[in-house]
């Protein structure tokens, strides 16, 4: 995907150690040139395989997976990076520590 066509993403590199993913997220209608298409996908790139996850997909290596709107992303998302359940003898604080990730958003500046 190249950022200085009339179709621009956003890069959001998600951390939650050891796993880190990149996400491509394109430019809202309303932010995007009038020449540019509104049907992009929302993409996940992964270095990591993850047979076991995924399904249909069920990826042997890095992967790409194309998805037409937000909610397929957040269903992957949501595979790859499960909520943990440490039971109640665990701090709150520390349920929160094992539960939370890291987000760097990234946005190509044309000129």
């Amino acid at each position: 995907v190249n950022a200085t066509t009339t179709m621009s993403y956003i890069a959001v590199v998600i951390t939650k150690p050891p796993e880190t993913i990149l996400v491509l997220l394109p430019i809202s209608p309303q932010q995007q040139s009038s020449t540019a298409s509104s049907s992009s996908s929302y993409i996940l790139l992964d270095s990591h395989p993850r047979p076991q996850q995924l399904s249909p997909h069920y990826p042997s290596g890095s992967y790409a997976l194309f998805h037409p709107n937000l909610m397929g992303l957040v269903a992957s998302l949501k595979r790859i990076f499960p909520v943990v359940d440490l039971g109640h003898d665990v701090p709150e604080m520390m349920a929160m520590m094992y539960n939370s990730f890291d987000v760097y958003p990234f946005r190509h500046q044309g000129r």
